[in-house]
């Protein structure tokens, strides 16, 4: 059985917020590596192709115990489909989203409307192409997943700004029919919100029964 995981974190966050989750998968006998990228500075070619890089190079040091699987947060799982669509991710097998925002956030195009500046100096050149008009990263994507695929999506929001901006139910930052994309072989809402949904304790439990299962 594959049991290599390669975790990606979100938009303004670092590899550090996948440790809680990446010591809950070694406890369960998962090898586990964290992918740290640039999401403030680096363009998201730059950021996949250096995924692949990172992939490629576990997956050769021991290409005998198969191919690897992915558990990714927020921004990272709009970075493993960019990578699919490029064809960057030819030694993966299973991915976990969690809170994906695979049609965009209302979140963004607020920002983007109201406060296009801040935002940009906040997050990056990648806050604005998160929203759900024709130009994001999104809509730019092909709309169906070809990689087995789950997806778990957070339906309580603790920040109060943005109650009023988003569609109920949603985690905070994305809504709940935001998370799904074709081609996901599973999907489940959990009452979690987005910024630490992986250390959820059942959200936990989700990751390992599908990277052990293909299924929830």
């Amino acid at each position: 059985m594959n049991s290599r995981v390669v975790l990606i974190h979100g938009l303004g966050r670092t590899s550090c917020s996948m440790f809680r989750v990446s010591r809950y998968l070694t406890r369960h006998n998962f090898a586990t590596r964290r992918f740290g990228y640039s999401s403030r500075r680096q363009t998201i070619q730059e950021a996949a192709r250096k995924l692949n890089d990172f992939l490629n190079d576990w997956y050769q040091e021991s290409p005998e115990e198969g191919k690897l699987h992915l558990v990714t947060h927020s921004m990272g799982g709009i970075l493993a489909r960019y990578c699919e669509a490029h064809d960057l991710l030819p030694h993966v097998h299973r991915i976990v989203m969690l809170g994906p925002p695979n049609k965009g956030s209302e979140v963004a195009d607020w920002f983007n409307t109201y406060l296009p500046r801040f935002f940009n100096l906040v997050l990056g050149p990648h806050g604005p192409r998160l929203g759900t008009d024709k130009h994001s990263y999104p809509a730019r994507l092909p709309q169906t997943i070809n990689h087995e695929t789950a997806v778990i999506a957070g339906i309580r929001n603790h920040l109060l700004f943005t109650r009023w901006i988003l569609p109920q139910p949603n985690d905070g930052v994305v809504s709940l029919n935001s998370t799904r994309v074709k081609g996901i072989r599973d999907w489940k809402a959990v009452k979690a919100g987005h910024t630490f949904m992986m250390n959820h304790p059942y959200v936990r439990e989700l990751i390992v029964n599908f990277l052990r299962k293909g299924s929830f």
